[in-house]
């Protein structure tokens, strides 16, 4: 099962609306076939590992990170494929979220005769389909907040100069980090001041599906010519619903929502809008005003913070104790997943703590 989990991260970023599933073909003690999805619309994980496995499915066993499917999308059921090729046992590691699917892929293989067991690994399973659990649960993405920033706390010089905070390997991990997601929002003032390009340099291992690029632009204040729009890819902007948006273009789009306070757009709006372009994991890079607000309308469900040895002084922080003052129901607890070294740089990340990962429940 460790093996499919590998396979199906491959596939992160680039599955949408699909989640990631890896899956490996095991006989006589043996890996005879595996395989991952890789898009929306090629064949499933079980499928690519069945025919790589060929005639040695007989009696095999199947490990799949994501119950198998049994019902007809873009392609057929992965149940069908899986009786066909004559498996003997079925190991999954988790049920699918989805409430179509949720238990009844299992129960299909178990009426057949085959010997099925769920739960190998789950706890892994589920932290890797949290994106798409959270889309279909919720009908909005994952989010994930990523900042760089010095030991004190700080993200820019004080005369607002552009320069690196953190090292060369550390910037490949965030681009590492963009590619495993399905877009990346910045604000406007961060747009305007840094035109970044908020593409992966970083090419998906498996996939040309983009990453689409976001701004939170709710007064319209970049014009349709500034040079962050010159870059030809897949571009979303949110603004005021009140406002008239320039043209969009076959690169641009204008989303209108509404907005919660004058200049403040509706994150949950603009979610729940990220959801219908089948966004299920979201990266916001910032600036610290949308950083800042993601956290304190806890609207966040992840954070990367890469913290570098340099010291700046007390200019443009990111307020990561003050946004605690603005929640009315307390403060949110965050638990650490990982803390880990990057050459003079530290990565660390963190979970919220209230959050449910689990898809079990109904029939295991």
């Amino acid at each position: 099962m460790a093996a499919a989990l590998r396979l199906a991260r491959l596939g992160l970023g680039s599955t949408a609306p699909n989640p990631p599933v890896g899956a490996v073909v095991v006989q006589d003690g043996r890996a005879v076939g595996q395989g991952f999805h890789v898009r929306a619309g090629t064949p499933h994980a079980e499928v690519w590992a069945l025919r790589q496995a060929g005639r040695r499915t007989r009696g095999a066993t199947l490990y799949v990170t994501l119950e198998p499917c049994c019902h007809h999308g873009r392609t057929p059921p992965c149940t069908d494929a899986v009786l066909e090729a004559g498996v003997g046992r079925v190991v999954v590691a988790t049920l699918d979220p989805n409430p179509q699917v949720h238990g009844r892929g299992v129960e299909t293989l178990r009426q057949a005769g085959l010997d099925v067991a769920v739960g190998v690994l789950e706890a892994e399973a589920q932290t890797l389909l949290r994106g798409f659990a959270t889309w279909v649960r919720a009908r909005r993405p994952w989010v994930v907040l990523k900042a760089a920033l010095t030991a004190d706390g700080r993200i820019a010089r004080p005369d607002s100069r552009r320069l690196w905070i953190t090292s060369e390997r550390t910037r490949s991990w965030v681009h590492h980090l963009r590619a495993t997601c399905d877009a990346v929002l910045v604000g406007a003032r961060t747009a305007d001041l840094d035109t970044p390009d908020l593409r992966p340099r970083l090419p998906r291992l498996v996939s040309d599906k983009p990453v689409w690029r976001v701004f939170l632009d709710a007064d319209l204040s970049l014009p349709s010519d500034h040079p962050v729009f010159q870059v030809p890819h897949p571009t979303i902007v949110f603004h005021d619903k009140t406002r008239t948006p320039p043209a969009g273009t076959d690169s641009v789009r204008y989303e209108g929502v509404p907005t919660t306070a004058p200049g403040y757009l509706d994150l949950g709006a603009v979610l729940r809008r990220l959801a219908d372009y089948d966004v299920h994991r979201l990266l916001v890079e910032g600036g610290s005003r949308v950083f800042s607000s993601f956290l304190a309308e806890g609207r966040a469900d992840e954070m990367w913070l890469f913290i570098a040895s340099t010291v700046f002084g007390d200019v443009h922080s990111l307020g990561l104790a003050s946004y605690l003052d603005t929640l009315a129901t307390g403060p949110l607890r965050w638990r650490l997943r990982n803390l880990c070294p990057l050459d003079d740089d530290w990565l660390c990340v963190l979970e919220r703590a209230d959050t449910d990962l689990s898809t079990r429940g109904g029939q295991a």
